[in-house]
């Protein structure tokens, strides 16, 4: 089965030019992938997110749907 996983990406960097804290962005990236079954589907979607998280990331899922042929 074809799955499609939406992320909501929270990324801030330390400092600004002045040393004022945090510029802040906010944005959505998709992830198409192919999985078994529900289960598995939201296993590739944990490993996805920490694939994507760091430092100056916040990940949350915003969706995880199944694709009809």
């Amino acid at each position: 089965m074809r799955y499609k996983a939406t992320f909501n990406i929270e990324e801030t960097s330390p400092y600004n030019f002045n040393n004022f804290p945090a510029n802040y962005h906010d944005r959505r990236t998709d992830r198409f992938f192919d999985a078994d079954c529900i289960e598995d589907a939201e296993r590739l979607v944990q490993k996805m997110r920490s694939d994507i998280k760091d430092d100056f990331t916040r990940v949350h899922l915003f969706s995880l749907e199944e694709l009809s042929d």
